[in-house]
C-alpha cells in the first residue's frame, strides 16, 4: 500500500498543531469521553476526536475516521469491548498524534524533526504521528492524512478551550448527536453542527458450505465434544515489499473445551480466515472420523460463517463471551519466544518435528510456538527436554507413592505449577476408550454387566466402571449388590489417594480429568450415606472433596447446604428434580441464596475458592464532578463480589464505610443483599457502574473495568497500581464543600483557615496520593 508523503511545508504545520495542542494540555479538564467530531473537506468524512491523557499515561489525540471509526471507540468505552483483547490493537481505524519519550521516535520520524530544526526534551514530549487500519501495522501518515490530521488539532485546539469554559459544550440536544466543526463554502471559517454519525457501510458476510458430495458421508458421522472456533491477529507483521504497508497475519484455531488441547491451527491473510477456518475444520474431522456436538465462538462473522454448515451437519452453534480453551492459549502465547535456546532446539537436530508423526508437516519458528501450546505436544516435549539443563518439570511422583503403580504419578507440562507434597493427580488409564465405547453400545443390562465386571479384572483402579454398575444395579432395585458396588469403588478411591498415614492429599482437583472418577466415587459414597441417613459420615466425604478441591465441579457444597438445612434426598429431588433431571440455575441461585447462613460450614471454603483464580480485573475508580479529577486503578481477582469491590474502593478512596452505599449498573441497581454472591465481571462486562458513597454528600464513582490480565504468582492483591490526586475529607459537604475547603486552604489569610485545618486535623495536601501507602482489609 504506497502513498504520497507529505511535504516539508505540511509536516512543519502539522508539528506546530501538535505543538500548541501539548502546550494547552486540555488532559487536565477533558476525558475520553468527550467526542467531538471534525469534518474533512478532501473526502466528506468526519474524524471523531478523543482526547487522551486523564489518566496520566498516554498523552494523544486520536482521530476516529467516520462510522466505523467511532463505532470501535464508543464499544471500547462502554466495556462492550476489553481494550488489552489483541484484536482491539490492530483493528483501529483512526489518525494518532501522541506525546511520547524518545525511544519510540523512529528514524524517519527524527529526519524530519531534524530538517525542520525542531528540539524536544523530556518524557512525553516528542511528537508521534500514526496512521491505524484495521490488519494493519500503524503506520507513517501519508499527504492526505498528515493534512486531515492538522486540521483536526487545530479545531481540537479550539474545542478544548471553550469546554474548559462550559463543560456542558459537548451535551447533545438529540440523543445520538455530535458536535462537528464544518468549514464553510469558502473553507477558511468552521462552524458547529450537531450531526448524527452516518449509517455504516455494510460488509459482505461470507457464509460457509458443505460440498455436497461430502455431505452425506459427514452426517452419518458420530457427535460429541464441544469445540471451539476464533481468529486473531499474530502481532508481527508482515511486508511483501519493502515500499508496502506492513500487515497482520491471522492465526486460525480450533480447540476442545474440556481437554483445553489445540486441535488444529493455521495462518491466513485478513481476507482469507473463512475458508481457512472451514479448511482447518474439515482436516479434524477427517483426522478423528467425528464432528462435535457443539461448536462455540465469540465473534459474530464467525458465528454467520459457520451457521449454514451446523445447520446441515446437526451441530449446535453458540456465540459466547469466553472460550476457555482457545482464550487460555492466547494468554500463554510467546512465552517461550524470548527462549532462544529452547527455540534452538525446537528448530534444531532435537526437533519437535521428530517429536511428530512421519507425515506432518514441517514446522517453521511461528507455528512451533503455537504448538507448543498444545497440550499433548508438552508432554512429548518435557519427556525429551533434560530438566537440569532447561529447569523443566518432568514426571513427578508424590511422597506417599510408596510401589504402587496407580498412586500419585503426574506428568507436568511446561505451564504447570510446582508440585506440592499432598498434590495427587491420578495417571491416565488405559482402558477409558474401552469404557466409552461399551456404554454406547445397544447392549441389554444383562450383557452390560458382565462387559463391565470384564472390565473391572482388566482395571481395578478405574472405577467409573463401578459406578455404571452401580447405577445399572439401582435400576433393577438391586439395592444390596448395588451399595456393595459402590463401596468397593469408594474403597478404592481411599487407597489410591491417600498415603501410608492414611492422610488425604491437599490438593485433588478435578480440572485434571484423570482424577474425576475418583472425586465421582466418592461424591456418589457421600449422597448414598445421604440417603440412608448418616449425615455425619456424608458430611465427612463431602467436605473432604471440596477441602481438596474448592472449585468444586462436582457440587459437595450444594449437598452440604442441603444438609445444613434440614432437607433429606427427598426433600431435594421434590424441590429441584424436573422432568428426571436437575434445574442446575434453580440449584445454583438457592445455594447464593442460603450458603451465607451456614458461616461455620462456607467461610473457609469461600475464602478458598477466591484464591483459585486465573486473571485479574484492571479497574479504574473516578471521582465524578471534581477537576482535576481524582482517580485510581486497581487490580483485583477475577473472584471478586460487589462487596469485595466495596470494600476495596474505601480502603484506595479512604472512606471510612461508616455511611450507606450503592452501586448502579446501567441505571440498576445492585441490592446490598446480592453484593457477596454478584460477580463484578458479569455486569462490569456489559457497561461501566456507579459507586455512591454517603447518600447526604452524594459521593459518585465511575468505575470502569479496563483489562483482565493474567495473575501474577509473586503479587498479592487486590493492588492498588496508579492514581491521582488525595481524596477529599470525608463529611467535608460534597463536592460544592470540597471546593469551598479547596478555596480556603490556598488561602492562610482567609478568615476560616485556621477553623478548616483544625477541623482536618492538620494540613490537607489534595495533590498527594501514593498507591504504596494503600492497605487492603479483607473483605470478610
Amino acid at each position: 500500500m504506497k502513498h504520497k508523503p507529505p511535504s516539508t511545508l505540511e509536516w512543519k504545520e502539522l508539528y506546530s498543531a501538535a505543538v500548541n495542542f501539548k502546550k494547552l494540555k486540555p488532559w487536565e479538564w477533558m476525558w475520553d469521553d468527550d467526542i467531538f467530531g471534525v469534518f474533512n473537506p478532501e473526502n466528506g468524512e468526519i474524524g471523531y476526536c478523543c482526547v487522551m491523557g486523564n489518566a496520566g499515561e498516554h498523552f494523544a489525540l486520536g482521530v476516529y475516521l467516520g462510522t466505523e471509526g467511532l463505532d470501535k471507540i464508543l464499544k471500547i468505552q462502554s466495556g462492550e469491548i476489553l481494550p488489552d483483547i489483541n484484536e482491539t490493537l490492530f483493528d483501529h481505524k483512526c489518525l494518532m498524534a501522541s506525546f511520547e519519550d524518545r525511544k519510540y521516535i523512529e528514524k524517519q520520524d527524527y529526519e524530519i524533526i531534524r530538517k525542520l530544526k525542531l528540539k524536544f526534551r523530556g518524557r512525553n514530549e516528542w511528537p508521534l504521528f500514526r496512521s491505524y487500519l484495521p490488519g494493519y501495522l500503524p503506520w507513517y501518515l501519508d499527504q492526505s492524512e498528515a493534512k486531515f490530521l492538522t486540521l483536526a488539532l487545530e479545531q481540537a485546539i479550539v474545542i478544548c478551550k471553550r469546554f474548559l469554559e462550559d463543560s456542558k459544550l459537548l451535551t447533545p440536544p438529540e440523543i445520538g448527536q455530535f458536535l462537528v466543526r464544518v468549514p464553510d463554502k469558502g473553507g477558511s471559517n468552521w462552524e458547529d453542527e450537531w450531526l448524527k454519525p452516518s449509517e455504516p457501510e455494510k460488509r459482505e458476510v461470507m457464509m460457509g458450505k458443505v460440498d455436497e458430495d461430502a455431505l452425506e458421508y459427514l452426517q452419518k458421522l458420530e457427535h460429541q465434544g464441544v469445540w471451539e472456533a476464533d481468529f486473531f491477529n499474530i502481532p508481527e507483521a508482515v511486508q511483501d515489499q519493502e515500499d508496502d504497508r506492513p500487515y497482520y497475519l491471522y492465526s486460525i484455531l480450533w480447540g476442545e473445551t474440556e481437554s483445553g488441547i489445540i486441535l488444529n491451527a493455521g495462518v491466513a491473510e485478513p481476507n482469507q480466515w473463512a475458508p481457512v477456518l472451514l479448511e482447518k475444520f474439515q482436516e479434524i474431522v477427517k483426522n478423528i472420523q467425528s464432528l462435535p456436538q457443539e461448536i462455540m465462538v465469540k465473534k459474530e462473522e464467525i458465528l454467520i460463517f459457520l451457521k449454514p454448515v451446523t445447520t446441515q451437519l446437526g451441530i449446535e452453534l453458540r456465540r459466547v463471551p469466553y472460550l476457555e480453551a482457545l482464550d487460555e492459549f492466547r494468554e500463554t502465547l510467546g512465552h517461550f519466544g524470548d527462549d532462544e535456546e529452547l527455540m534452538d532446539i525446537m528448530l534444531g537436530n532435537e526437533s519437535i518435528q521428530d517429536l511428530l508423526e512421519d507425515d506432518a508437516p514441517q514446522l517453521d519458528e511461528e507455528t512451533i510456538k503455537e504448538l507448543l501450546k498444545n497440550k499433548s505436544i508438552q508432554a512429548l516435549i518435557n519427556e525429551r527436554l533434560n530438566e537440569e539443563d532447561y529447569n523443566i518439570s518432568v514426571t513427578v511422583k508424590n511422597p506417599y507413592d510408596k510401589g504402587n503403580s496407580y498412586t500419585g504419578t503426574k506428568q507436568t507440562t511446561l505451564f504447570d505449577e510446582k508440585p506440592t507434597i499432598y498434590r495427587f493427580i491420578d495417571k491416565t488409564r488405559p482402558i477409558v476408550d474401552e469404557f466409552q465405547e461399551l456404554i454406547h453400545k445397544d447392549y441389554d443390562n444383562f450383557k452390560l454387566k458382565k462387559e463391565l465386571k470384564q472390565l473391572i479384572k482388566k482395571d481395578p483402579d478405574f472405577l467409573n466402571t463401578y459406578l455404571k454398575l452401580f447405577f445399572i444395579l439401582e435400576e433393577e432395585n438391586n439395592e444390596s449388590e448395588a451399595n456393595k458396588i459402590l463401596d468397593k469403588a469408594y474403597k478404592r478411591a481411599v487407597e489410591l489417594i491417600t498415603n501410608e498415614k492414611g492422610e488425604w492429599p491437599e490438593i485433588m482437583t478435578g480440572d485434571h480429568i484423570e482424577n474425576q472418577h475418583i472425586i465421582n466415587s466418592i461424591y456418589y459414597k457421600a449422597t448414598n450415606l445421604w440417603e440412608y441417613g448418616k449425615v455425619d459420615e456424608a458430611l465427612f466425604l463431602l467436605r473432604q472433596l471440596i477441602k481438596m478441591d474448592p472449585e468444586d465441579g462436582i457440587g459437595a457444597r450444594i449437598i452440604i447446604l442441603a444438609i445444613n438445612m434440614n432437607m433429606t434426598p427427598e426433600d431435594y429431588d421434590k424441590k429441584f428434580l424436573v422432568d428426571d433431571g436437575y434445574y442446575t440455575d434453580m440449584i445454583l441461585n438457592w445455594f447464593k441464596e442460603n450458603y451465607h447462613k451456614f458461616p461455620h460450614e462456607f467461610s473457609n471454603w469461600e475464602k478458598e475458592a477466591k484464591k483459585l483464580f486465573k486473571h485479574v480485573y484492571q479497574i479504574r475508580i473516578d471521582l465524578k464532578d471534581i477537576k482535576p479529577p481524582v482517580w485510581r486503578r486497581l487490580l483485583v481477582p477475577e473472584t471478586y463480589s460487589f462487596h469485595d469491590l466495596h470494600m476495596a474502593i474505601l480502603n484506595v478512596m479512604g472512606w471510612s464505610g461508616s455511611h450507606l452505599h450503592e452501586f448502579y449498573v446501567k441505571n440498576e441497581k445492585i441490592s446490598i443483599e446480592n453484593e457477596k454472591v454478584e460477580n463484578i465481571y458479569k455486569w462490569l462486562r456489559r457497561s461501566n457502574a456507579s459507586y455512591i458513597y454517603d447518600f447526604g454528600e452524594m459521593w459518585e464513582h465511575k468505575i470502569k473495568l479496563e483489562k483482565i490480565l493474567n495473575r501474577q504468582d509473586d503479587v498479592k492483591y487486590p493492588i492498588c497500581t496508579k492514581g491521582r490526586r488525595a481524596s477529599p475529607p470525608e463529611d467535608c459537604g460534597g463536592v460544592p464543600g470540597y471546593l469551598k475547603l479547596l478555596e480556603i486552604i490556598k488561602n492562610p489569610e482567609h478568615e476560616e483557615y485556621e477553623e478548616m485545618i483544625e477541623w482536618m486535623g492538620g494540613k490537607f495536601d489534595p495533590e498527594h496520593f501514593n498507591p504504596e501507602e494503600v492497605v487492603f482489609d479483607d473483605p470478610e
